[in-house]
């Protein structure tokens, strides 16, 4: 890994050919949100800080879209809170940056929703 390469997010356009070839099948219709969630799998390390305590965490992907990604974390993440992540796809390491819309306890720790930002945008 570069560490260049690290300091800079994912575009826009980068993340969307990610999204066409990591997913693996569209998990709703279209008409219930705006944008297609997709089924995909692997393992994140998220990085954020919240209450004035940073904290680097594993999360296991479970859906990706155009405009978020939503994961299982170990523990709830306030609604809010700020986060990195990075994502070692094959070869590549995928960097973005987003906000937390929700955390909501589930079997074996708490689905988070993150919406992306891009450097583009």
């Amino acid at each position: 890994m570069n560490p260049t390469a690290e300091m800079i997010p994912t575009s826009r356009d980068e993340w969307s050919k990610v999204v066409s070839t990591a997913s693996l099948a569209e998990m709703e219709p279209k008409v219930r949100r705006s944008t297609r969630r997709y089924s995909c799998d692997g393992e994140i390390k998220v990085s954020g800080e919240f209450d004035d305590e940073p904290f680097r965490e594993t999360w296991n992907l479970l859906q990706v879209s155009m405009t978020g990604i939503s994961a299982r974390a170990p523990r709830e993440i306030p609604d809010a809170t700020k986060v990195t992540i990075r994502w070692q796809w094959g070869r590549q390491e995928i960097l973005l940056r987003g906000r937390v819309m929700h955390s909501t306890q589930t079997v074996g720790g708490y689905k988070v929703g993150v919406r992306l930002d891009f450097p583009d945008a």
